[in-house]
C-alpha cells in the first residue's frame, strides 16, 4: 500500500463479535444463575460452541417467545453489565490485526452500540493491549455508527473508510435509508463495508461498498480495497 493510500485511507472497528467474544458463554451463565434455568456448565460450554447468539439457545428462545418480564429485565441488565463486558475474551488474532490495521491505515476507532459503559470498554482495550484504547466511539444503532463515521472522519473530504464489523447487512440496510438524507448520502460512497466472519449481501449494497473477511489472521488491507474495485 502506498502512503497516499494511507493518508486517504481511515479505518473504523466494531467491537462485539467483531474483536470480542465469549458472549453466550457469560450471558447464558448468567441468564442461567437469575433465572433458575438448572443449566450445567458443560451444557454452557457446549452452548457456547453452538450458538453465535444467545437468543438461538432453545431454553433462551423459549423465553423470548413467553414475553417474560422477568426475562426483558434481566436482559437489559446484561446488555449493561460492566463486568459482563469486562470478562469477555479476544477473538484470536484480533489485536494483531487491529495493530496491523494502525500502521496501514489512518485509524478512526472502535465504534460499538454496546451498551456498557465506554470506560469499561477502554479498560478492556487495554487489558489486552489493543492499540489506541482512548478511542472509543459508543453509538445508539447502525445507523447512527454511519453517520458518526462521516461526521468525525468524512465531511469535508474525498477520504474512504474501511467499516470492519460482524454484522455488514444491517450497516448496508443502515446505509440505504440513510442514502435519503441529503447531507450523508454522497458520503456512504465512499464507506466499505467489511463484514468479519459473515458474507454481506451485496445485494443490499446499492450505495455502498462490501466485502467479507473471514479471520484476522487473514487480514490483507490491499487485497479488500482490489475486491471492492472490482
Amino acid at each position: 500500500m502506498t502512503s497516499k493510500d494511507s493518508c486517504d485511507l481511515i479505518c473504523v472497528v466494531d467491537i462485539d463479535g467483531t474483536i470480542a467474544s465469549g458472549h453466550v458463554f457469560h450471558h447464558l451463565t448468567y441468564y442461567n444463575n437469575q433465572l433458575n434455568l438448572k443449566l450445567t456448565t458443560d451444557y454452557i460450554l457446549n452452548a457456547s460452541k453452538l450458538y453465535s447468539s444467545t437468543l438461538d439457545v432453545p431454553e433462551i428462545k423459549k423465553l423470548v417467545d413467553s414475553k417474560s418480564n422477568g426475562f426483558v429485565e434481566i436482559r437489559k441488565e446484561i446488555h449493561s453489565s460492566d463486568e459482563l463486558a469486562f470478562h469477555l475474551t479476544p477473538i484470536p488474532d484480533s489485536n494483531e490485526g487491529v495493530w496491523y490495521i494502525t500502521k496501514q491505515t489512518i485509524f478512526g476507532g472502535y465504534y460499538t452500540a454496546r451498551k456498557c459503559s465506554k470506560s469499561i470498554t477502554r479498560k478492556w482495550l487495554m487489558k489486552h493491549k489493543y492499540p489506541n484504547s482512548e478511542k472509543v466511539v459508543m453509538v445508539n444503532d447502525h445507523t447512527d455508527k454511519l453517520i458518526k463515521i462521516i461526521e468525525n472522519h468524512l465531511v469535508g473530504t474525498k477520504k474512504r473508510c474501511l467499516l470492519i464489523d460482524d454484522h455488514p447487512d444491517d450497516i448496508l440496510v443502515a446505509s440505504h435509508y440513510l442514502s435519503k438524507v441529503k447531507q450523508y448520502a454522497n458520503y456512504l460512497k465512499n464507506i466499505i463495508v467489511v463484514g468479519y466472519s459473515r458474507i454481506p449481501d451485496t445485494s443490499l449494497a446499492d450505495n455502498s461498498k462490501a466485502c467479507y473477511l473471514q479471520n484476522w489472521k487473514t487480514l490483507n488491507i490491499s487485497k479488500l480495497l482490489s475486491e471492492v474495485s472490482r
